[in-house]
């Protein structure tokens, strides 16, 4: 261990949750084991080019991360072409990717990841000019996102409240797959490169981290009814099939559409909000998603 270097990254705010202690245990952890490190907080709309050049400047091996999807998704995208390995302890609101990997935050785990030498290699998907690692959404997940991002409180429970508080709409959208096009109205269109959507809800049961292809979900619009039937009707599908299907047959009683590809063109006619990770993400009428040549190479 003694040969790597490491940079900490913690957002203050995610979660609600303070930080303090978990980085006192690193510090610790780190100075008992004479092993060289940063620690610094997340900042907002910045492209880390001064991190960046303290990592190449001092062989920085490791970033450490402590925060939720949103967090792991700014500073993977600001570092994730760099020869670099990560390590996630979850302290956010939606802790999707750490839940897919069992990650806690219990103190021998997080001694465990920063020995270990496994790692995997993490799929990225662009997005137009932006990227994906764990799961997105545009339409009514992506109001949410874009709301509870303006939101003042954080936790889970502040999510739960918009997402029931937001009457289910649905918007125009077209989309080309493997050759095929489907035009409809849809409440939403959800990504997942991984299992779990935050904390708990799991979206996308196929889904593998590291296989190449991108899980998608379509839940077109529904006959008038209480929005919380919607993401029933969804939960008892996914449950009943072993696999998901590679076309864009309907093929149950409620027109859920679940597929993988590695490509795909979404032209968004009514401007339907969207998020990558749970961050807010602002895009043009047409989103072209396609899979990124680099991998992420992650302390497991």
């Amino acid at each position: 261990m003694n040969n790597r270097k490491y940079l900490i990254f913690y957002n203050p705010i995610s979660g609600g949750l303070s930080k303090d202690k978990i980085i006192q245990f690193l510090e610790d952890f780190f100075t008992l084991n004479q092993v060289t490190f940063w620690v610094t907080p997340t900042q907002i709309n910045t492209d880390y080019q001064n991190e960046k050049n303290l990592v190449l400047q001092n062989n920085i091996t490791d970033i450490v991360i402590i925060g939720g999807d949103g967090t792991i998704h700014n500073i993977f995208k600001a570092f994730y072409n760099l020869n670099i390995y990560f390590t996630i302890l979850p302290f956010g609101s939606g802790n999707g990717l750490a839940k897919h990997l069992n990650i806690s935050t219990n103190l021998n785990n997080i001694k465990q990841l920063l020995l270990s030498s496994v790692c995997i290699q993490l799929d990225v998907y662009y997005f137009n000019n932006d990227f994906m690692y764990i799961v997105g959404g545009i339409g009514q997940d992506g109001y949410i996102a874009h709301q509870f991002a303006q939101s003042k409180n954080r936790g889970t429970l502040n999510y739960i409240k918009l997402l029931f508080n937001r009457p289910l709409h649905h918007y125009n959208f077209s989309l080309e797959i493997q050759n095929e096009v489907l035009n409809l109205d849809a409440h939403y269109i959800s990504f997942g490169n991984g299992n779990y959507y935050g904390k708990a809800a799991k979206l996308c049961n196929f889904a593998k981290l590291d296989d190449g292809l991108l899980d998608v979900i379509i839940v077109p619009k529904q006959k008038p009814t209480f929005k919380i039937l919607t993401y029933l009707n969804y939960l008892q599908f996914i449950q009943k099939h072993e696999l998901p299907y590679q076309n864009l047959a309907k093929f149950n009683n409620h027109a859920i559409y679940y597929l993988q590809t590695n490509a795909l063109t979404i032209k968004n006619h009514s401007d339907a909000p969207m998020h990558l990770d749970g961050e807010p993400f602002f895009a043009n009428n047409t989103l072209t998603v396609s899979l990124s040549p680099y991998k992420i190479k992650l302390r497991v």
